[in-house]
C-alpha cells in the first residue's frame, strides 16, 4: 500500500468572528478583518483583542468588511474599507485616514493596500493604483487592465500581481 502520508492540516475557526474579508500575517501575529470587528490573535489561535464598532473613532466602525490590511514602516496596522476609507491603529488607539470624502479616493473601491519603502500607502485593485502624497493622492499609471494584490517584497520595491504576471513598481 505504501508510505502512509502525515494526516492533514486542521483548520481553526475563532468562534467569535465571521466573515473573514481581509488577513495580515505578522510573526506570530495573525490580524483578521471581520463583518463583526477587528480580530488580533496569535497563530495558535489564542485571542489577544478585538476591536468592534465601539472601539472606532467617528463616525464609528464601517458598514463593510476591511477589505485589505497591511502594516505601515512604524509597524502601525492600516486597514481599507471599500468606500470608507483607511483606519490605522498605533496598538492603542484607531484613527482616520481617509474617509468616503476624501478627494479622489473617497469613492472608489479598491482590492488591496501597501506601503512602499517610504511609508507611503498605495491602494490598487482593477485598474486603479494610487499612491500617498503628503495629504494628497497621486494616479499611477500601470501597464496592465488589471491587477489583484500589492505586496512590498525584501527589496523594499512593491510587486504587484495581475491575472497573468507579476509586476515591480519602480519609485
Amino acid at each position: 500500500l505504501g508510505n502512509a502520508l502525515p494526516a492533514a492540516g486542521q483548520f481553526r475557526t475563532p468562534p467569535q468572528q465571521t466573515h473573514v474579508k481581509s488577513h495580515l500575517l505578522d510573526a506570530d501575529t495573525v490580524w483578521m478583518g471581520t463583518s463583526n470587528g477587528v480580530v488580533k490573535m496569535l497563530r495558535n489561535g489564542q485571542l489577544l483583542q478585538r476591536w468592534t464598532a465601539d472601539d472606532f473613532p467617528e463616525p464609528g466602525f464601517p458598514a463593510s468588511t476591511p477589505t485589505a490590511m497591511a502594516l505601515d514602516n512604524q509597524g502601525r496596522l492600516l486597514v481599507y474599507y471599500d468606500f470608507w476609507g483607511i483606519r490605522r491603529f498605533d496598538g492603542v488607539q484607531w484613527e482616520i485616514l481617509s474617509d468616503p470624502f476624501t478627494p479622489v479616493i473617497g469613492n472608489l473601491s479598491f482590492i488591496d493596500i501597501a506601503v512602499d519603502s517610504q511609508n507611503r500607502i498605495l491602494l490598487g485593485g482593477g485598474s486603479f493604483m494610487y499612491r500617498q502624497q503628503g495629504s494628497d493622492w497621486e494616479a499611477i499609471s500601470t501597464p496592465f487592465s488589471s491587477h489583484n494584490r500589492m505586496k512590498r517584497g525584501p527589496d523594499g520595491h512593491i510587486w504587484v500581481i495581475t491575472n497573468q504576471f507579476v509586476a515591480r513598481l519602480d519609485d
